[in-house]
């Protein structure tokens, strides 16, 4: 009696979203961007500059979000975006620029506080600002 609409798949990121292949140069489509192991979530600010940086450089529909881990005691931060060009040379600079800083953030953290979701994002964000102006502006309050 009722048409069930048909609902196109490709324009979903893929679940998991660490099925994504990697962001290499040439790749188009869904492409996972950034993939880290973590021992508890970060904070909603934190997802947001990893985010607005990442569309920033090109990508579409960019998702972050929280995985669960093999080990029951991790969570894996994995971001995916889509590509309408294939991705490159610069981009993948980048996200690698992009996978270092928030790599070198989140151990901060966990160093000086012993967990990561004591991450800073307002660190994060005037790191990337280095590589992209754009994210020298703020758009909330501390």
């Amino acid at each position: 009696m009722y048409a069930i609409p048909q609902v196109k798949l490709e324009g979903r990121p893929p679940k998991p979203l660490k099925s994504a292949p990697d962001a290499e140069e040439g790749a188009e489509g869904w492409v996972k961007l950034l993939d880290m192991q973590l021992n508890g979530i970060v904070s909603s600010r934190v997802r947001h500059v990893i985010k607005r940086f990442l569309k920033r450089i090109g990508f579409k529909d960019v998702v972050v979000e929280h995985e669960p881990d093999r080990n029951p005691l991790m969570l894996r931060l994995v971001a995916v975006g889509y590509a309408e060009r294939p991705v490159t040379r610069d981009q993948v600079r980048k996200v690698q620029y992009l996978r270092s800083t928030v790599d070198e953030v989140l151990r901060e953290a966990y160093v000086r506080a012993g967990h990561s979701s004591k991450a800073d994002p307002e660190k994060l964000r005037l790191k990337l600002a280095e590589m992209e102006p754009s994210l020298r502006k703020v758009y909330y309050a501390a």
